[in-house]
């Protein structure tokens, strides 16, 4: 337990301080840039997350999962899993170009512009899915020390450079923000796993054949479509703002979609903080809930910890984003302001406003937190495998269909309803197998007390204050400090947190 509360400790402060540079730039780009081209910077932000994860094929998951199981092999995954990532790199970079090339001709032509990022693009999916290598070795052996410092390092390296780009340099437009990143990330892709090889492979990695490499590579298979269509899911909003939207009375598709895609994405981003945060204790708990897992099958007492672990991950995941979801929920409006007057008012002929965006999406990322822990459940038990793309089938395809009902009638509230229809699909999927996996669902309800005390707290607050629905700041401040009061009075506060609390103030 203590290395687990350390690791967590280790990411959810990296993915903090890491997050907290890139929510600085996302709350200047649109300061910066006019929303036409944050509009492409959402989508060039949309390829770059969806290339990682094609890129990646799953391999990263298998690497955690099998050396946590069989420490013994990981040099030898360890050597199948570059081969494999080369060509899952090859593989995303044609899958972006090729949507840009889709998306360009359907919009009225190829532009210079769009095919020169969609290339840096390319080059940054390239790193970072080599930097997701080393960060896996480091994570199948429960240190995250060293991946999460190089996460905020890499992070103000990238950022700092975009930013300083975009104010010293205009003219560059978002080639110096893309360029800033292929650079951070190709540094990110080459240090990370010579650290690991260095810390955890001393003496070498075994070569690498056909055969070994194609086991990998089937092993990872259904993982991989699973990742890839649950990244559809996640994301495919934004890609089919810029075929579906009905264009604004005098201008084109292209200038509509670009539009509809700043104001949809500066949203995205404002609640990105979450999935983050969330992937951040993910990954802590992987390696553990996977291991424990695995012992499961021949020592039953293992199932009982299992379930508690779940449980209690829950639970954190519940305690924490509960409150920061009702927050953006009720100041959404304010918040869009900040971006500036467009955001918040939108723009005439177009359905929608940043604002109304975060009020769903804020719903969405909650139910996606929630369902988080279950999704590395699923992931960990080798026996679902085969069953994993069918599941991502259904999430993705009722993203798909939502969305084509939803956008050409509401524009980016519909993308956003689209959204949080999928996501109500994706997590009524998870409560049933809980059941099948752990024997019970009620585990599920344990999130239950956290939302309902947070939506208690923040009417309460409300109601008193009125005055602070056009506070964000300080309203959000006081509902946080209420609700962590009321929540530690009620003992709802995780017993791993009070305990390291209480070990810092005697310390």
């Amino acid at each position: 337990m203590a290395t687990l509360a350390r690791n967590t400790a280790w990411l959810t402060v990296a993915k903090t301080l890491s997050l907290s540079v890139y929510a600085i730039f996302g709350l200047l780009l649109p300061r910066l840039v006019s929303m036409e081209t944050n509009g492409v910077y959402t989508l060039m932000s949309t390829l770059l997350f969806f290339g990682s994860a094609v890129a990646t094929i799953g391999v990263p998951t298998i690497l955690v999962r099998t050396i946590a199981r069989e420490p013994n092999q990981a040099g030898q995954v360890y050597a199948d899993a570059r081969r494999t990532l080369l060509l899952g790199s090859f593989v995303a970079g044609f899958c972006v170009l090729a949507y840009l090339l889709v998306e360009m001709t359907f919009q009225g032509g190829l532009g210079i512009e769009r095919c020169v990022l969609g290339f840096l693009v390319c080059g940054i999916i390239f790193g970072e899915a080599f930097g997701s290598l080393g960060e896996a070795l480091f994570q199948a052996n429960e240190e995250m020390a060293v991946p999460a410092a190089w996460d905020v390092g890499t992070g103000l390296f990238r950022v700092g450079f975009a930013g300083c780009a975009l104010y010293f340099a205009p003219h560059w437009g978002l080639f110096g923000v893309f360029t800033s990143f292929l650079i951070g990330s190709f540094i990110r892709g080459f240090v990370l796993p010579i650290k690991a090889e260095a810390r955890f492979l001393p003496n070498g990695l075994p070569k690498s054949n056909n055969k070994r490499t194609k086991a990998l590579m089937l092993e990872s298979l259904g993982l991989a479509l699973f990742q890839a269509l649950r990244m559809l899911r996640n994301r495919l909003d934004s890609l089919l703002l810029g075929l579906l939207i009905i264009p604004i009375v005098g201008l084109s598709l292209l200038e509509t979609s670009d539009i509809a895609r700043g104001l949809y994405g500066q949203g995205m981003r404002v609640l990105f903080v979450f999935h983050a945060l969330t992937m951040a204790l993910n990954s802590a708990v992987f390696p553990r809930l996977t291991r424990l897992s695995a012992e499961s099958l021949v020592d039953p007492d293992s199932e009982v910890e299992v379930k508690h672990q779940f449980g209690r991950v829950l639970r954190y995941q519940a305690w924490w984003a509960a409150p920061l979801a009702v927050s953006v929920f009720i100041w959404a409006d304010p918040i869009a302001g900040w971006f500036g007057e467009q955001y918040r008012y939108g723009v005439e002929g177009l359905v929608g406003t940043t604002g109304g965006v975060l009020e769903i999406l804020s719903i969405v990322v909650l139910l996606d937190c929630i369902g988080g822990p279950v999704g590395m459940l699923m992931i960990g038990r080798k026996e679902m495998d085969r069953k994993l793309p069918f599941f991502g089938l259904v999430f993705a395809v009722s993203s798909i269909v939502l969305n084509i009902l939803f956008i050409p009638k509401w524009g980016i509230l519909g993308a956003a309803w689209a959204s949080f229809g999928a996501a109500l699909v994706e997590v009524l999927v998870k409560i049933v197998l809980t059941k099948r996996l752990l024997g019970t669902a009620k585990l599920m309800a344990g999130s239950l007390p956290y939302i309902v005390l947070s939506v208690g707290i923040s009417f309460a607050l409300i109601k008193v204050f009125p005055t602070l629905l056009e506070s964000p700041l300080l309203g959000s401040s006081l509902f946080i400090c209420a609700y962590i009061i009321v929540s530690g009075s009620f003992g709802l506060i995780d017993s791993g947190i009070t305990d390291r609390l209480r070990r810092l103030s005697h310390g």
